[in-house]
């Protein structure tokens, strides 16, 4: 669960004293990124850039939709010297949306421990709201959180910036350095510390590779959990 060196004395002092926990969506409550890389990279490569899965997860996995776009344009044109192309970029979009309709479900244990964290709970996602929100219904997490989901359209910008998740903790009325984040991506991990909240990486999606907790851990996360059964015994001390 927690990474054994990681979740040292002083590390589990702090998670003790979470009010709140606040959960990134894609990749931690719904098993979306894996769908989202596997469909971005077939694109990718007919875009004609070859790019190791691993490299892939760590320049784009947790950019919002707006970013996105540009970066991917970027590498595609200094690997061709071809522009990606905005059509090419909504073909991808779209396709990625319907394979969520089709196939989306919510990661292992998702509900069941968002149930019993026994705490006030957010969610503070990059994707669109009407995205979001789909999302969650279509893997009965919406309930759950209520009012308390809040989207890229929510803030001025996009995660890594720290707005999101200083937005939701403001919602709860929660101090954010009080707020524990649950997040799969470095640019998520980025956010959250700079908000002044305390990170934890999950590595329990369908798409995290061996790297994963590094990159995390590397961004400022306390520690890694790769099953969501284990947070609550992590926010309670409990590193076993």
């Amino acid at each position: 669960m927690a990474r054994g060196d990681l979740a040292d004395p002083e590390t589990l002092a702090r998670l003790r004293t979470a009010r709140a926990v606040i959960f990134d969506c894609d990749g931690v409550l719904v098993d979306s990124e894996r769908l989202f890389v596997d469909t971005e990279l077939e694109h990718l490569a007919a875009a004609g850039l070859a790019i190791e899965r691993e490299d892939y997860l760590a320049r784009f996995v947790g950019l919002a939709d707006v970013d996105l776009f540009p970066a991917m344009d970027e590498a595609v044109r200094a690997a061709t010297g071809q522009a990606l192309g905005r059509a090419a970029f909504d073909t991808m979009t779209a396709r990625k949306v319907a394979r969520l309709e089709r196939e989306l479900e919510a990661v292992e244990d998702a509900v069941e421990t968002a149930k019993a964290l026994g705490l006030p709970i957010a969610v503070a996602s990059n994707s669109g709201r009407t995205t979001l929100r789909k999302k969650l219904e279509w893997t009965g997490l919406a309930p759950l959180f209520g009012e308390y989901v809040f989207s890229v359209d929510d803030v001025e910008n996009a995660k890594p910036a720290p707005d999101l998740y200083l937005h939701a903790a403001r919602a709860l009325g929660v101090p954010p350095h009080d707020c524990v984040v649950i997040e799969d991506s470095a640019q998520g991990v980025r956010a959250a510390v700079a908000a002044g909240a305390m990170a934890v990486g999950f590595t329990g999606g369908g798409h995290a590779d061996r790297g994963l907790c590094d990159r995390l851990t590397a961004a400022g996360a306390l520690a890694c959990a790769s099953r969501h059964k284990d947070l609550p015994n992590l926010l309670r001390g409990d590193a076993s």
